[in-house]
């Protein structure tokens, strides 16, 4: 089975991920020797990231571009929302919400769809990981349908966005920037919590990665597979 591991987000505390091969993302390199790619912001974090990982490519973004990016986001989502609600009226009152949150996941986006465009052959399994994942519950990472995506079964979609995967068809297809902002207008415009972004995840995380991958995933037509494994951010306790 040929398997790609796209590993994106900010590289975060190295030092403890390698410190834990047996219960950190090494623990799947080593069992499945995937190809591995990487797409981190330009941090010196990232370097020794690459270091530990040896990707067979990788893509380092620049910190300063995140303001175009997010400002590119507000755009496109208005526009589909309604123009006439466009940045003078509902970008003063949107950017005071939720503002770390937002920030975060915008940046997420970022990385997973640059990251995607990398893996140009095609695999059997493609793992998109954040690089500093834990287990908890191991993974039986395996092919699965077109169209399917493949994640942990948890409540509220906990933790979907931190290790999924899918054939590389499917995931080129799901993870790209405009699907996910085509997913969060259509949830803002049928949403029944209310009219605001992310207006179908209900809650504070209304704007958390695993809500915005879980909407991405059924509002463009994909299937969502959940598995039996658990998963934490390595530098915090399990």
């Amino acid at each position: 089975m040929r398997m790609a591991l796209l590993l994106f987000g900010q590289a975060r505390l190295t030092h403890r991920v390698a410190a834990n091969p047996d219960f950190s993302i090494l623990s799947v390199i080593e069992r499945y020797k995937p190809d591995v790619y990487c797409c981190f912001w330009n941090e010196p974090e990232a370097f020794r990231s690459l270091d530990l990982f040896y990707p067979k490519d990788s893509l380092l973004l620049p910190t300063d571009d995140f303001p175009k990016w997010k400002e590119e986001w507000w755009q496109k989502w208005s526009a589909q929302v309604s123009l006439r609600q466009n940045v003078s009226h509902r970008w003063p009152m949107y950017n005071n919400e939720m503002q770390h949150s937002r920030d975060n996941t915008i940046r997420y986006w970022i990385l997973v769809s640059h990251g995607i465009k990398m893996i140009v052959n095609d695999y059997d399994v493609v793992i998109a990981s954040r690089p500093d994942v834990g287990f908890i519950r191991y993974p039986v990472v395996a092919a699965v349908d077109e169209n399917v995506v493949a994640a942990q079964n948890r409540k509220l979609y906990t933790h979907l966005d931190q290790f999924f995967w899918g054939r590389s068809e499917t995931m080129r297809s799901l993870l790209q920037w405009d699907r996910m902002i085509y997913a969060m207008a259509k949830a803002e415009l049928t949403g029944k919590y209310g009219r605001r972004p992310m207006a179908l995840a209900k809650g504070e995380n209304w704007l958390a990665g695993e809500n915005t991958l879980a909407l991405t995933i059924e509002l463009n037509g994909f299937t969502l597979d959940p598995r039996d494994f658990r998963t934490y951010v390595i530098r915090r306790l399990k």
